[in-house]
């Protein structure tokens, strides 16, 4: 995690980051948990932009603009996908 925080201080004084304040976590539904780096970058900031006045390299999007997705993942089969939710990446 110190990586992280290490990280977002080194590009906050970048000209070519715009770094957004802290506002609030993604919502995500009861029974889903945020992974730990996710909470502790929007803790840290409230989204990112990466570029320069003519270009958008990169967007890390507000709190507020995250939405849940589910993915599907079809070359299991059902046993397997029953192992798997233990996975943090099931949630």
């Amino acid at each position: 995690m110190r990586e992280l925080i290490d990280l977002l201080r080194s590009m906050s004084g970048n000209p070519q980051c715009q770094m957004e304040t802290p506002a609030s976590l993604p919502e995500t539904l009861q029974e889903h948990v945020l992974p730990e780096d996710v909470q502790l970058f929007y803790r840290l900031c409230g989204g990112l932009t990466l570029g320069d006045d003519e270009n958008v390299w990169a967007r890390i999007v507000s709190p507020h603009e995250c939405v849940q997705s589910w993915v599907g993942v079809y070359h299991y089969s059902p046993e397997e996908l029953d192992k798997k939710r233990d996975d943090p990446s099931w949630a």
